[in-house]
Formats: structure tokens, C-alpha cells, sequence
């Protein structure tokens, strides 16, 4: 079952936002489980303790903002599972910040609204996944976008996700053809990370979203810095399809 969190203060507003997800469910037969919420506070009491599939944020809601519980959000998911759900059109820009899903505009609520939800059911039930072999003898199949990095360490690969690390045989060379051909990028020897999950580029270093900090190798940031801003210019364009 998925989960779905709709917060927005508007009842009127939140209501209508439930029925047309309610209907796009429905009409792929699959199950959902949908939680309302009036205020930001009331669903910042929460976030950390159910993990959302799918969350709708209004943003101008009083005392807790849509933006700030996506920056609660962007820590636990890289603001995969956010749909902003706004009639301030002018904080579009500001909201990429937080790498939503989408920006829906309240004005144009129930076609793009119904093309969020139905292009994230698309992406998210048709995942890629990669295939580990433990340490331990156990393989291990993961959605590449539960993948944080990859790192080398005295000849073996660590998989950092957002639930665990694992200790994996292999070369990091066997995931090589990622950066070349997924959204993930090499700054390093001894890395791949997942660019859904950068936080900020610097000269020497990338710094993820779970704050743990990642080496650019000499002479990689200026790579770097263009590979991460295609991926960047994608992922908006992405946002208004």
C-alpha cells in the first residue's frame, strides 16, 4: 500500500487535493492510504515517524511553512516524494531547492495535480535496481533511488541508503557505467553518489543530504559542477511536464 500525506489548511482545497489522488488510485487498482493535515506543525509532529510515498505541501500555511517541512522532508528522501501544491506561482523557483517531484499550480489544480500523481505512480513502479552480493553470502536488490553513494574501502564496497549501510564484494568499477548513464556521478576514485541526494557542490567536496561529505578529486569539480547542473536543469524541467 502507499502511503500519502496531504497538508494543506485550506479544507476546501485539501479536500478536493484528496478525491482527484483518491480517483487516479482507484482507477489503477492500487491501494492507498491517505492522512490529512490542517497545519505544518501538526504534520512536522510526524514526518519523522511515517515514511510518506507521497506528501502534498501547501506552502504558505502560518507558523510552519510547506518550505520548512520540506527541508525536514529533503533530509529523509532528497525531496523525491514532494509535490508542492501552491497558489504562489513566484516561489516556483525557490521550491527547486528541495528538488520536489513537482510544483502544482492551485489554479490549475486538477490537470496538473492528476499528471504529478500518475507520472510518479509511472516512475515508482517501474523502478531500476541494482543487485549486491553481501559478505555474508546474501544478495541484496535495491531501487537505485534508495542508493545515497557507494564507496571503496580496503577492497571492499560500502552501500549507503537511507535506511543502512552494506558491506558488499565487488569493485566499485562494476557500477562505473552509472555515472555515465543514471544520475549518479564519480567525483572521486573511491565514490558514486546519487545526485538526487547532494545538498551543495564545493570545490573539494560535495556535501550530501544526510550532511556525510563526499571528496571531489583534483581537477573533477569543474565536471562535476556541469554534470550536476544538467541533472539539476532535467529534474526542473521535470517539474512543470
Amino acid at each position: 500500500m502507499f502511503t500519502i500525506a496531504v497538508c494543506d489548511d485550506d479544507m476546501q482545497e485539501r479536500m478536493q487535493e484528496v478525491q482527484i489522488v483518491k480517483n487516479i488510485f482507484s482507477q489503477k487498482e492500487l491501494e492507498a492510504g491517505i492522512e490529512e493535515f490542517q497545519t505544518g506543525q501538526h504534520f512536522l509532529d510526524v514526518l519523522h515517524r511515517v515514511p510518506y510515498d507521497i506528501v502534498l505541501l501547501d506552502i504558505q500555511m502560518g507558523e510552519v511553512s510547506g518550505f520548512t517541512l520540506a527541508e525536514e522532508l529533503y533530509k529523509i528522501t532528497g525531496g523525491e516524494n514532494i509535490i508542492f501544491v501552491s497558489s504562489m506561482e513566484n516561489l516556483v523557483f525557490e521550491s527547486i531547492h528541495f528538488r520536489p517531484f513537482r510544483f502544482v499550480r492551485k489554479s490549475h489544480l486538477e490537470e496538473e495535480l492528476t499528471e504529478a500523481v500518475e507520472s510518479w505512480i509511472q516512475q515508482n513502479t517501474k523502478t531500476e535496481c541494482l543487485e549486491f552480493d553481501e559478505t555474508g553470502g546474501v544478495t541484496t536488490i535495491l531501487p537505485q533511488q534508495e542508493i545515497i553513494y557507494i564507496e571503496v574501502q580496503s577492497h571492499h564496497l560500502y552501500v549507503h541508503t537511507q535506511k543502512e549501510v552494506l558491506k558488499v564484494r565487488g569493485k566499485i568499477s562494476d557500477f562505473a557505467y552509472l555515472a555515465e548513464t543514471g544520475d549518479f556521478l564519480c567525483p572521486h576514485y573511491s565514490y558514486l553518489c546519487n545526485m538526487r541526494y547532494i545538498y551543495e557542490i564545493q570545490r573539494d567536496k560535495i556535501v550530501m543530504s544526510n550532511n556525510e561529505v563526499i571528496r571531489i578529486s583534483r581537477g573533477k569539480f569543474e565536471m562535476c559542477k556541469a554534470r550536476y547542473l544538467r541533472y539539476i536543469r532535467k529534474m526542473g524541467n521535470s517539474m512543470y511536464r
